[in-house]
């Protein structure tokens, strides 16, 4: 682990000089921050010599390439890692095995449908695709899944794909009733070109860290994506360097975030970073930090920041002080091991997120805990997966205290906590939830996917909300379903859920029913 850690670091060091300097002038707010990173991005492409195909990404939400991806990975024709989302498709493209050496009919429709996507998205010509969306509720409580974040949505996506610039431009209308009142997003969007064997991105983009399916602890796509300037590697290919190459294939990305003004300490920064590698074809282990610094009448320099990565960040800590304490942070480790025991399609996973720091290391951790088995379903390419994942966000594991409430996604300055218009940036059931969900998805022989999950949720237990963002102490009985299918039309989305609820302080039983339906065509 050591060597893992020196990587994370060397990397932090090298991309944080370099860019440490623009970030303090850019992110200035959300629009002109757009126009700025976008307008570098273009400035660079024309400047540069085009050296590898700046290729796009595979965005989290899409459950059944997921699902299609880590079946081709478990199988050993895909050595990549792929608990960090977004993917580049350019990883992809080089680590996927030829056709001739699938050998199943479940891996080779995933190897087609994957083969096929791909094309797709490395063509040059420009593409373009047109939503519709419909929900009578929209789900609080949201997993890898995309689905609508307001009752009802109509969108308009535009790429095009060079030799070392990829652009893709996303726009969506809440038309009611959005949670942030935000009636129109360019969430999805970006801009990215290729440096060598790096992609560096600017715009608003999802991302899903460890390799749970129902949620993350430090970052998903429960909240809405933040606008930011990202880099990550294009090909994670392993080390030459024999010190290093036991680490396999690796991927390293970082990025420099702005939060919205609307909350307490306006326009605070986030910077997330995230190491993940391969050691073996069947283990893959992640590091995740997530540091939230700056805003409105805090420090905001290179040393403030130099010093929330050495870890001095506590009040009291060699001359830290509540004026100058340069932020808040989360960081932690996550893994996921296929087969440790006997040769069967399963595999492990667990994630581990401390929300405050002893000696360099996290404690206080809130964890992941899950498993999950797959096979195939006939013999006509039809492959199934199903996982059973135990969540726990009170942030009491190796603590010193099994009531350590009232810490996870929550800080005394940055009081609206490590949240995005009220979202948790980390897991959907917040700060002190507890969760319990058995889950499962079938793609069958003509590409159509079925998903099913039940979900058991307790929600702040203890029904103290510490800062200004107040979550609802309840016990939470969960069904949902959807379906996804291609057609001559389009592609549609159809889902129905099932919610019994009832508060903590409340004998009151409620039940709630709810339908989802998303058209989206191409062209």
């Amino acid at each position: 682990m050591g060597a893992a850690v020196l990587v994370v670091n060397l990397s932090v060091l090298q991309f944080r000089a370099r860019l440490a300097g623009l970030n303090m002038h850019i992110l200035s707010g959300n629009r002109r921050m757009a126009v700025r990173l976008t307008a570098a991005c273009l400035t660079a492409a024309c400047l540069l010599t085009p050296p590898a195909l700046a290729d796009p990404v595979a965005a989290p939400g899409d459950l059944r390439l997921r699902h299609d991806l880590q079946l081709l990975g478990d199988a050993g024709l895909l050595n990549i890692p792929l608990t960090t989302w977004p993917v580049p498709w350019g990883d992809i493209s080089n680590a996927l095995a030829d056709k001739n050496k699938v050998h199943n009919s479940a891996l080779r429709a995933s190897w087609q449908r994957v083969h096929q996507r791909m094309d797709n998205e490395f063509s040059s010509r420009l593409k373009m695709s047109s939503r519709l969306a419909a929900v009578a509720l929209p789900a609080r409580f949201r997993t890898f899944t995309d689905t609508p974040r307001s009752s009802a949505e109509a969108g308009m996506t535009a790429s095009v794909t060079g030799d070392y610039l990829a652009v893709h431009l996303e726009g969506t209308a809440a038309v009611r009733k959005p949670r942030d009142r935000k009636h129109w997003r360019p969430d999805g969007s970006y801009a990215a070109v290729s440096l060598g064997n790096w992609i560096v991105s600017a715009g608003w983009q999802d991302r899903w860290w460890g390799p749970a399916w129902e949620g993350s602890l430090i970052m998903s796509t429960n909240a809405r994506p933040l606008p930011a300037i990202s880099i990550l590697r294009n090909a994670s290919e392993a080390f030459d360097m024999p010190v290093l190459r036991w680490l396999g294939p690796w991927q390293f990305r970082m990025f420099q975030a702005r939060l919205e003004g609307d909350r307490v300490t306006p326009n605070a920064l986030l910077t997330g970073m995230r190491l993940s590698f391969k050691p073996t074809p069947s283990l893959e282990i992640g590091f995740s930090r997530g540091i939230q610094w700056g805003g409105a009448g805090r420090p905001q320099n290179l040393a403030t920041f130099l010093r929330a990565l050495a870890g001095r960040d506590n009040v009291g800590q060699k001359g830290i002080t509540r004026a100058n304490q340069p932020g808040n942070q989360l960081a932690g480790y996550d893994m996921r091991w296929v087969s440790p025991l006997f040769d069967l399609p399963y595999a492990v996973y667990t994630q581990w997120i401390g929300e405050d720091e002893s000696r360099g290391f996290p404690i206080s951790y809130m964890a992941i805990i899950g498993g999950e088995i797959w096979g195939t379903w006939g013999d006509a390419g039809a492959s199934w997966r199903l996982h059973m994942e135990y969540a726990d966000t009170a942030a009491h594991l190796f603590s010193g205290s099994l009531s350590n409430r009232n810490v996870a996604y929550e800080h005394h300055i940055y009081r609206s906590g490590y949240r995005y218009y009220n979202q948790s940036l980390g897991h959907s059931i917040d700060g002190d939830g507890l969760s319990f969900s058995l889950g499962g998805v079938l793609v069958d022989s003509t590409g159509r996917s079925w998903e099913m999950v039940f979900r058991q949720i307790r929600s702040n237990r203890d029904g103290i909300s510490p800062g200004v963002v107040k979550i609802p102490a309840e016990h939470i009985l969960a069904v949902e379903g959807r379906g996804v299918f291609d057609t001559d039309l389009g592609q549609f989305q159809i889902g129905a859920s099932l919610y019994r609820s009832r508060l903590n302080a409340s004998p009151n039983v409620r039940y709630r029913a709810s339908a989802e339906l998303q058209w989206q065509v191409h062209y």
